[in-house]
């Protein structure tokens, strides 16, 4: 009887005996390992700080268009990076033109930070030198409707 012994990164022991010319499996769960390379609390790989994190409730909305027959995001990208202060412009199609447009602005947590508008003209522009160092989610909405997200990381 050969015994080959297997562990995947789901920390489980996978052993396969072999038996005349069968072959036998038995899962045994194992204790996560613990890793000795441990991140410090705070860090990860987006610099090194939490506010870099994506938040993947947020993410899931980035690049979402809805009611997209009438309007056209032209700036900023789905996905930007600006360097702090730097302002960010928004600028967008829509009909009717008359189409009242907000943009709200998150923090990474999903937290509304602040809400712009409404605006009546197609462009607006945000002041990053307000906002510390960090990603950020922001919507667009029309008639108090989502129609786009995105995200811009402030570094």
């Amino acid at each position: 009887m050969r015994d080959i012994k297997i562990i995947d990164p789901s920390h489980q022991r996978h052993s396969f005996f072999k038996k005349d010319d069968q072959q036998i499996a038995q899962n045994v769960v194992l204790p996560p390992k613990s890793d000795t390379n441990e991140k410090k609390k705070g860090s990860d790989t987006f610099g090194g700080k939490k506010q870099f994190r994506p938040n993947p409730e947020m993410e899931v909305l980035v690049g979402l268009t809805m009611r997209a027959s009438f309007f056209k995001l032209i700036k900023p990208e789905i996905r930007c990076n600006v360097p702090a202060g730097r302002e960010v412009l928004f600028e967008w199609e829509i009909e009717p033109r008359s189409t009242l447009v907000m943009v709200e602005l998150f923090n990474r947590d999903g937290d509304i930070l602040r809400s712009f508008g409404p605006f009546d003209s197609t462009t607006f522009r945000l002041q990053t030198s307000e906002f510390t160092k960090g990603r950020y989610y922001w919507k667009i909405l029309a008639d108090e409707n989502l129609i786009k997200a995105g995200a811009l990381v402030i570094h």
